[in-house]
């Protein structure tokens, strides 16, 4: 039966637990991405397209079920997030075989996690807010990497054993699960008084909020560089494992790709506590000159020496996940109470932009400076480290002038 009230932290047990098996698949294309750009012979802009893909769907759908979460029900929106996460699963099991199948199945993928990731967090702030609604977004932030780095390592084993096929079969059912989780265990959202038509579309003071769009835009290069980065990840290891002597190079590429995703995960964590501690601004500050330097080294050093593209790989994702939840907290806590739907539709939007255009953009460097090569890499990722200081710069003239002072003013 469903419960009538939960706790803080059993509502963030129960709204994780979700999400956890939800998130199932979502680094299965970045995985399989080198095999099935062979096998599809695809070449990297198109392989870029179909990551971002995921990310221009969720762009479109987030503005329309976020801010419908200030009207409707967050329950109903999740759940429709679940309908078209588990389609898009299936999608890949049954249709793809090729560019515009990969296309259709990550397009619904998009739209499934647009009622997902962020709704999530609005399925908290209904119930919580303060340093409460900060940790919850933390939570939800540890347990979509967690999934994320279980999603990259379990792939092999499964397409092995039944093929990669059956596993987007298996991530569907997860997501079904997540779906009946959410309908038995989470209470009827409470947010208050309903706000009107005309509030929940004016933009324009969420527009003009200074303190919601520092961090918007810092969400924003915050997504570019981590999906960026995580989509070609796994390829990069793999060029970087093709020199090594002695045969396979061991750990496997999908192994650190899951290790790197777990301590960004961690770190994300760590983050959202620390920024409750020394502000958060100061954290995204940080994380942005740390993220900039490694993004600069990167490819160069680390092509052509699996040991040290392993080290960096590790560091470098610590840094671009360290401020992922005090980013979302910030804005969330920033936002108008009846306008934190469409508050978060924007900044989830702006940020997804990112997502959207990361991937194509370092496929576009890659392919342009002559496809697999330390040249090409190095380029690539330094692509990330320019956009990180144009953020650093954006970020810091934008912030409060609150915040601006330090954490104790």
């Amino acid at each position: 039966m469903r419960s009538s009230k939960l706790s803080s932290p059993q509502l963030i047990f129960v709204v994780c637990s979700a999400q956890l098996l939800g998130y199932l698949d979502v680094s299965f294309w970045p995985a399989l991405l080198p095999d099935l750009s062979r096998t599809w012979s695809l070449s990297n802009r198109e392989a870029g397209c179909i990551t971002a893909m995921h990310y221009g769907a969720y762009l479109l759908s987030a503005p329309l079920l976020l801010t419908l979460t200030d009207r409707v029900a967050s329950k109903a929106i999740y759940l429709f997030g679940v309908t078209g996460t588990a389609a898009g699963a299936l999608c890949f099991a049954t249709v793809a075989d090729g560019f515009w199948g990969a296309v259709a199945a990550r397009a619904l993928g998009g739209i499934g996690e647009a009622g997902r990731f962020m709704v999530g967090v609005k399925l908290l702030a209904d119930h919580m807010g303060g340093r409460e609604l900060s940790r919850g977004v933390a939570w939800n932030a540890l347990t979509t990497g967690v999934a994320a780095a279980i999603s990259y390592v379990c792939i092999d084993p499964i397409s092995q054993t039944v093929g990669w096929r059956t596993a987007f079969v298996i991530a569907a059912i997860a997501t079904i699960l997540a779906g009946l989780i959410i309908w038995f265990l989470v209470p009827g959202s409470n947010p208050g008084r309903t706000p009107t038509r005309e509030i929940m579309f004016d933009l324009r003071p969420v527009l003009v909020n200074r303190a919601v769009m520092a961090y918007v835009i810092a969400y924003f290069v915050h997504t570019f560089e981590s999906v960026g980065f995580r989509s070609w990840v796994v390829a990069f290891l793999a060029y970087s494992a093709a020199d090594q002597i002695g045969g396979t190079a061991m750990p496997a590429p999908t192994v650190i790709a899951m290790a790197m995703v777990l301590c960004g995960t961690a770190a994300s964590f760590f983050g959202s506590e620390l920024a409750l501690r020394v502000g958060q601004g100061a954290l995204v500050l940080f994380a942005l000159i740390a993220s900039a330097g490694l993004a600069s080294v990167i490819g160069f050093a680390g092509a052509n020496f699996y040991g040290l593209a392993v080290a960096l790989v590790l560091a470098y994702g610590i840094a671009i996940y360290l401020d992922s939840a005090a980013l979302t907290a910030g804005t969330s806590n920033s936002a108008e109470p009846l306008r934190r739907g469409t508050t978060l539709a924007i900044h989830s939007s702006i940020g997804y932009v990112g997502g959207a255009i990361g991937p194509v953009l370092i496929g576009v460097v890659l392919d342009f400076f002559g496809g697999m090569s330390q040249r090409a890499w190095g380029l690539a990722f330094l692509l990330l480290g320019v956009i990180d200081v144009l953020g650093l710069t954006l970020f810091w003239l934008m912030r409060p002038s609150k915040e601006r002072r330090g954490p104790s003013s």
